[in-house]
């Protein structure tokens, strides 16, 4: 179980596409709500949604994520965890959220 804090401008380089928030739960569960909090992210397929980041990632930071072929769980903490290394999510802790207030 992880807490973090996923700003837009820091992943799409200002391009609003989806809602700023802060999203707690499993790696899974945290990628299908930033998948549900983007413009078309009812509408389109997990795999999909991964793909589409990574090839942003790539182009627009030079960053390239592999993501494994293997169950969606797994996918999502690949996927996770490539942004937490670079930056690109915030983990928020209960010291953390105390130093900001």
């Amino acid at each position: 179980m992880m807490r973090i804090s996923y700003t837009t401008r820091m992943i799409y380089d200002g391009l609003f596409l989806a809602l700023n928030g802060i999203y707690e739960g499993t790696a899974f569960q945290i990628v299908m709500a930033m998948k549900r909090s983007t413009v078309f992210g009812e509408q389109v397929a997990f795999t999909y949604y991964l793909q589409f980041h990574v090839e942003r990632l790539l182009r627009v930071y030079g960053i390239t994520v592999t993501i494994p072929e293997t169950g969606p769980e797994e996918q999502a903490a690949t996927f996770l965890s490539a942004f937490l290394t670079h930056g690109l999510v915030i983990p928020l802790t209960d010291e953390h959220e105390r130093s900001t207030k």
